[in-house]
């Protein structure tokens, strides 16, 4: 079996992927198209036309020099990068051919990834351009680049008629750790070209804001991806319309990607539930930065979250007396989407959930029972929407479907990372986290015709427009009052 290496890369000089906020100085220059219908400006998107890149390393280990190249050559490019004002979105795929050399041996192979998408934030200074994010991903075979993990600075120009813009880079750099050396040296260039329909699609138009909730789900603290987001939704209305008000919705509940304008960004701490015979149960919420890493209740049970580079790995449930109950073990894509995770029952219990990713924007969910080795016996089979990572729609074989509707404020979890993919896990199994960006206010579930109401909230709101208590009916029905306290 080949060992890879999955990289992030900015232009074509090869990079982890860096989501981390910066400060940005506002675009500089190209804004006059005199008269061309393309116009010379970075804003609008970008069909990839060419890229290719040479990264030489020289490394000295306890004395012992070891030197490697790896030469990238692009072709067949169907990928798009798109400017906003001081934001960027890419999707789409490309292939490109590999010949790496280590001390002289050469491997060659050829790759194709599809359904790459990257965001990020980037500023201008005259012809030089520094992203925070990145516009590609490389995989290739034993090679390791990680020490070129930072912020990117490139040369661009665009060429005098606005319709094809060139990215160079030269450098050369030197890291050292462990007692060995590393100097690389990257050569680097891609060729894009401007589409001629960037204001006109409604496709195009979707496709990128699409790009943008994607990377804005994944670190939905990050006010410039936040803004990124709500600029591509705006032109998607301006595009294609809204008639519904749907996509002005979830405009309305990024407000200003602040805090409702507070620019106060609220953690849950505890939820505690009054029920109608006066008893009472708190909820607590522990965190490391925006990870929520324990959610621990009053009668002594426990769940625990487990990240492996900000990505949620593991959910363990543990009982009242310190025991494992169940336990979740997660899978993603190439784009950090979930695609399965596996429910581990004691003694000896699976639940397989796989999740395939529509081009109609739904995700479809196939349950598999069977035991912790294997779980091959299908028992569930649906189809939900999404949208401010939370669930907006469900369709079963059965003909069983429930339908999700929101407020317009700041959601009790709206501040968490990896929601989507705790929504997700949660729509099947078990109760961590029920809701996103917003707060849920109803469920209807219809089925043969006949509707219910299965779920309802009432809620009162802080300064902030966080809900600081809810009426809770459950089947028509009083359940709870649920006040909520924040950190």
């Amino acid at each position: 079996m080949k060992k890879h290496s999955k990289i992030s890369v900015l232009f074509v000089s090869l990079f982890f992927l860096i989501m981390s906020s910066c400060e940005n100085e506002p675009l500089v220059g190209f804004d006059s198209n005199d008269g061309n219908p393309f116009t010379n400006s970075l804003i609008g998107t970008w069909a990839l036309s060419d890229f290719d890149v040479t990264v030489n390393n020289t490394s000295d280990v306890g004395g012992m020099s070891i030197e490697s190249n790896v030469e990238i050559d692009g072709f067949n490019p169907n990928y798009n990068l798109t400017f906003a004002t001081n934001t960027f979105t890419t999707n789409g795929s490309y292939s490109y051919n590999t010949i790496v050399t280590v001390n002289g041996q050469a491997t060659t192979d050829s790759y194709t990834l599809d359904n790459v998408t990257g965001a990020g934030v980037y500023s201008t200074n005259g012809n030089e351009m520094t992203v925070d994010g990145s516009f590609f991903e490389f995989t290739f075979q034993g090679m390791d680049l990680s020490e070129l993990g930072g912020e990117q600075t490139v040369n661009f120009a665009i060429s005098a008629d606005g319709q094809t813009l060139t990215f160079t880079q030269n450098t050369t750099e030197t890291n050292s750790s462990g007692g060995s050396t590393t100097t690389s040296i990257v050569n680097a260039t891609s060729v894009w070209t401007k589409t001629n329909n960037t204001n006109n699609s409604c496709n195009v138009a979707s496709n990128f804001a699409s790009s943008a909730e994607t990377a804005y789900n994944n670190d939905t603290t990050n006010a410039d991806l936040c803004d990124a987001y709500r600029a591509a939704l705006q032109n998607q209305i301006n595009v294609c319309g809204d008639s519904t008000g749907e996509i002005q919705a979830i405009i309305d509940g990024l407000d200003d990607c602040n805090g409702t304008g507070s620019g106060n960004l609220l953690f849950l701490k505890n939820k505690i539930f009054t029920y109608a015979d006066g008893s009472m149960e708190t909820e607590t919420y522990n965190y490391d930065g925006n990870k929520l890493i324990s959610i621990t209740y009053s009668d002594g049970s426990a769940t625990n979250f487990t990240y492996d580079n900000d990505i949620l790995t593991r959910i363990d449930n543990y009982n009242d007396l310190g025991g494992l109950g169940d336990y979740v073990i997660t899978e993603y894509n190439s784009s950090n989407e979930l695609i399965s995770y596996t429910v581990y029952i004691t003694p000896n219990e699976g639940l397989r959930f796989d999740l395939t990713y529509n081009s109609d924007d739904t995700i479809n969910i196939k349950e598999y029972s069977g035991d912790h080795d294997s779980q091959t016996t299908l028992i569930e089979d649906e189809t939900i929407s999404m949208q401010n990572n939370q669930i907006t729609f469900e369709d079963d074989v059965d003909g069983l479907e429930a339908t999700y509707s929101y407020d317009n404020k700041n959601g009790i979890y709206k501040n968490i990372s990896n929601l989507k993919t705790l929504n997700l896990i949660n729509i099947d199994f078990s109760g961590y986290i029920d809701g996103g960006n917003n707060n849920l206010l109803e469920l209807l579930e219809t089925e043969n015709g006949v509707s219910n109401i299965h779920e309802e909230h009432t809620y009162t709101y802080n300064s902030d427009n966080y809900p600081v208590t809810s009426t809770y009916n459950f089947d028509g029905a009083f359940d709870s009052t649920i006040e909520f306290i924040y950190y």
